[in-house]
């Protein structure tokens, strides 16, 4: 594994590598301790293309990893996903309760759907490690730009030295930033089952192509009103879509209560409040969901700046 790791973090290619630790760090570590002591020249490179995700501290190797290589991108969930997609027994959380939890949902959904399915070794959502995948499916979210903004792998605030990210609280809720999707997550899932399911593109539900008719950057003055635009929004197989546009607070660093207009059309409507400081930022988000037998959500990240 770590020959790999070295093998490509070393590669021509200089787009980010996602590294993903779902059961300790000794495989990544083993390989950038050898392009350290190989290819000392090519270590900053590797550093700046590295990504990695852990679950938890499955190994004691987090202390020494951040001695050694202080700069690396370093995700650490240590608990967000654990009362929300880990063990059964200890869930807790608002959805609890939902079908998407129990053996009915995963027989009919993910073991009943193909052969594929069929080998899923799991009676119910018991899935601990997959924010670390969740976190690099292209949603629209944009997490993968910045940890601090939230997605399907969860949200995250940088804690210690360099690019070192720990879980960050929603709304005062660690697990709130993963369970806010957990619905949508376990929808998206059932969908792309049955894709393993024909060969026929036409015979599987796809996920809206969500577009916006401006930047998904903008600049604001406190006090104005926007319209925001996702009306060249489309379904790849024709299905009418359900839009809903919401404001993510703790993405965001405006503090105050912010109202959409018109969150369930298209187009929406926001007043900048006027007390929104100059470099303050709102975060709003575009939700697109289709209405097909398995619904499929994507999204586009609006982020507002005060100038």
């Amino acid at each position: 594994g770590s020959n790999k790791i070295v093998e490509v973090l070393l590669d021509d290619d200089p787009r980010p590598v996602w590294l993903q630790a779902w059961g300790g760090l000794n495989n990544i570590a083993q390989a950038f301790y050898r392009i350290k002591k190989s290819y000392p020249d090519q270590l900053e490179m590797a550093i700046n293309k590295a990504r990695i995700y852990a679950i938890a501290e499955q190994d004691d190797l987090k202390d020494w990893w951040h001695e050694e290589f202080p700069e690396a991108h370093y995700i650490l969930n240590t608990d967000q996903f654990w009362r929300v997609m880990a063990y059964s027994w200890d869930r807790l959380n608002p959805y609890a309760e939902h079908e998407i939890y129990t053996k009915e949902w995963t027989t009919r959904n993910v073991k009943s759907a193909s052969p594929l399915g069929a080998i899923y070794d799991r009676d119910e959502l018991e899935e601990g490690d997959s924010p670390a995948f969740l976190h690099v499916v292209s949603t629209g979210l944009r997490s993968h730009e910045k940890p601090s903004w939230g997605g399907w792998g969860g949200r995250f605030e940088k804690t210690g030295p360099g690019h070192f990210w720990s879980v960050a609280k929603d709304n005062g809720d660690n697990t709130k930033p993963l369970w806010r999707f957990i619905v949508t997550i376990q929808e998206d899932f059932a969908a792309r089952m049955q894709w393993t399911a024909t060969s026929t593109y036409e015979d599987a539900n796809h996920a809206p192509i969500v577009r916006l008719n401006h930047d998904e950057d903008l600049k604001v003055k406190a006090g104005e009103e926007i319209t925001l635009d996702a009306s060249p929004t489309f379904d790849p197989d024709g299905d009418e879509l359900a839009f809903n546009w919401w404001v993510y607070p703790e993405a965001g660093s405006y503090e105050g209560q912010i109202d959409v207009q018109d969150a369930n059309t298209p187009k929406s409507r926001i007043a900048i409040p006027d007390d929104a400081a100059a470099g303050e930022t709102i975060h709003v988000i575009c939700e697109v969901k289709d209405k097909a037998e398995y619904p499929m959500t994507r999204y586009r990240r609006v982020v507002l700046t005060v100038k």
